[in-house]
């Protein structure tokens, strides 16, 4: 259709032979990494019209065993790097007159899943901050659309990579009859 498409990764050179569009280093935990990209993508195509959230990690297991800094890593990049991508695109999109931005939360921000609590809550906070930032936006009459989308579970590099927590029988157990 026309568009000129960049994808982003934290490590571009893990793909050397990667040809369907151009590829940019991306870490939406950092903001200055963040800000690097956008800018470079508004350098090569003069514009940025679309913005597509994706970028997340799953964890799986009991609050009560899961360590605070992972809680941190789930929301630093569900959470947070959403909201760094956005702030990063606004003003170009409201210079340009308009943009659409699609956030990729979960099903899981609105029916929580038994021992995804930290994975549900970030993507459930990026659910409301999506509605909230489509409501100002129209308010404003920005002509900058905001929408997300709320996939199941999808096979994909996330869910392989996600941090499980080894969960004993015994405490499944105590789990489910709690």
């Amino acid at each position: 259709k026309g568009y000129k498409v960049y994808g982003t990764t934290r490590n571009p050179d893990k793909y050397p032979d990667f040809s369907a569009f151009e590829l940019i280093r991306l870490d939406v935990k950092l903001p200055e990494s963040v800000q690097e990209a956008v800018s470079e993508v508004i350098s090569r195509a003069g514009r940025l019209d679309v913005l597509i959230n994706n970028a997340g990690v799953g964890i799986t297991g009991p609050i009560e065993e899961t360590p605070h800094e992972e809680i941190l890593n789930v929301f630093d990049t569900n959470f947070h790097g959403p909201v760094h991508m956005m702030k990063a695109v606004l003003p170009q999109m409201r210079k340009q007159g308009g943009g659409l931005i699609i956030n990729t939360t979960s099903i899981l921000s609105i029916v929580p899943s038994m021992l995804e609590a930290t994975y549900s809550a970030s993507k459930s906070a990026l659910a409301f901050y999506t509605k909230s930032l489509r409501r100002h936006l129209q308010i404003l009459k920005t002509n900058i659309k905001v929408f997300e989308l709320l996939p199941p579970l999808v096979d994909t590099e996330m869910v392989a990579n996600r941090h499980d927590k080894k969960i004993s029988p015994e405490k499944l157990v105590k789990a489910l009859i709690r």
